[in-house]
C-alpha cells in the first residue's frame, strides 16, 4: 500500500539489536541516498532524515522502515512528467527517533561526505533534546548549510581493511 502511512515510533529495538550486515547496508545506502536536514522554521527546531528514490524502488524504503520500526513513506505521483518518475520518500522527523538513528549511525558510520552533515546533524538534535536555545539551535542550521558547500579536501575515512570485521564472511 502507498501513500501516507501513520508514522511508527522506534520499536524499542537496540541499534546494537541490527543485524551488522543491514546496518552497513544502510550506512552506504545512506551516504549514497540521504539528506540531513535541520532548520529553525519560525523559530522553532526541526530535523529529518529523508530517503527519496523513484517509486520502482518502493521496495527498498519499505525495508528500511520495517527494519527500524521508523519513519513514514509518502508517494509523490505528481512528480512524474517528461523524463522525471513518480516518487516515494522515506523520512523521520521526531527528535526521539532522530535521536536513535544518531546512536544507529555511530556503530555504522558513514564514509562519504555526507558523514559532515551527519556530525552536525547529530550534534544539533542532541542540543536540542539538551534544551540548547534558539540562538545555538540557529546556529546549527547554519553549519548544517555550510556543510553542502563544495570542498575538495578529502574528509571520508575508510577503515584499513584489517580493522574492519566483513560480517559476509
Amino acid at each position: 500500500m502507498r501513500g501516507k502511512k501513520p508514522r511508527q515510533r522506534c520499536n524499542n529495538i537496540d541499534p546494537e539489536d541490527i543485524d551488522p550486515a543491514f546496518g552497513h547496508w544502510l550506512a552506504g545506502f545512506v551516504d549514497g541516498e540521504a539528506h540531513f536536514m535541520f532548520s529553525m522554521r519560525q523559530g522553532s527546531p526541526e530535523a529529518r532524515l529523508s530517503i527519496e528514490l523513484r517509486s520502482d524502488d518502493h521496495p527498498l524504503l519499505v525495508e528500511v522502515q520495517r527494519t527500524l520500526g521508523i519513519g513514514t513513506i509518502i508517494h509523490h505521483k505528481n512528480r512524474a512528467r517528461g523524463n522525471q518518475h513518480a516518487s516515494d520518500r522515506w523520512h523521520v522527523s521526531a527528535l526521539h527517533d532522530c535521536l536513535w538513528l544518531a546512536r544507529l549511525f555511530e556503530l555504522y558510520p558513514l564514509r562519504s561526505k555526507k558523514a559532515r552533515d551527519f556530525e552536525v546533524w547529530s550534534a544539533a538534535i542532541r542540543a536540542w533534546a539538551n534544551g540548547a536555545g534558539k540562538n545555538d539551535l540557529r546556529d546549527y542550521a547554519e553549519r548544517i548549510r555550510a556543510t553542502r558547500q563544495f570542498d575538495a579536501t578529502p574528509t571520508a575515512s575508510v577503515p584499513a581493511p584489517d580493522a574492519v570485521q566483513n560480517p559476509l564472511l
